[in-house]
């Protein structure tokens, strides 16, 4: 025999070694995994028959409640007799003068504008918009003062204005909204 074939010979009994540990070791492993499962199992059978039996409480029974001196309805009529004789009156509150609301006293924010005002410092890119909206034809080819003219014949609806509103509020910072409101 020569060196090369001695070589594949020892190459051959090698693998064929290392195959027979392989399926030992696994073979092993499989057996490892049954001997912890009947263990779980032999351990959860010890417990539900070692667990003290459960304790039986008696039920407590009480007496009955007194019965009432005045009858349900006695009582109801009551109410509604008083009711009647000393209806319940809110006197008008009076208008809030508050100075956290838009041109309050220190909050910083003017007055809202007149819409007639605020059409008219609007972009022509608004103007077309807020056209659009209201269902103007032919708004898109307008010039601003051909749009002012067609936006103040008509009367600006509030939630025109809402969404034109929330429209500004997103194309420009919170603190360059300019506040809205119908004439």
């Amino acid at each position: 025999m020569n060196l090369p074939d001695s070589f594949y010979i020892a190459l051959c009994m090698t693998v064929l070694l290392l195959g027979v540990v392989y399926w030992f070791w696994t073979q092993n492993q499989y057996l490892l995994r049954k001997i912890n499962l009947l263990e779980n199992i032999v351990y959860e059978l010890k417990t539900i028959y070692t667990a003290p039996p459960p304790v039986r409480v008696e039920p407590v029974s009480y007496p009955p409640a007194p019965s009432s001196v005045v009858e349900e309805e006695d009582l109801h009529e009551e109410l509604l007799q008083e009711e009647e004789a000393h209806p319940l009156q809110h006197p008008p509150s009076p208008p809030v003068e508050d100075d956290l609301q838009p041109g309050g006293v220190g909050s910083g924010v003017e007055a809202p504008a007149e819409s007639s005002n605020l059409l008219e410092t609007m972009t022509v890119k608004e103007l077309r918009r807020l056209a659009e909206q209201r269902g103007i034809k032919g708004g898109a080819e307008m010039k601003k003062k051909e749009l002012l003219a067609e936006l103040k014949k008509g009367v600006p609806a509030p939630s025109v204005l809402a969404a034109f509103q929330d429209a500004k509020e997103e194309t420009l910072g919170e603190s360059d909204v300019v506040e809205l409101s119908t004439a």
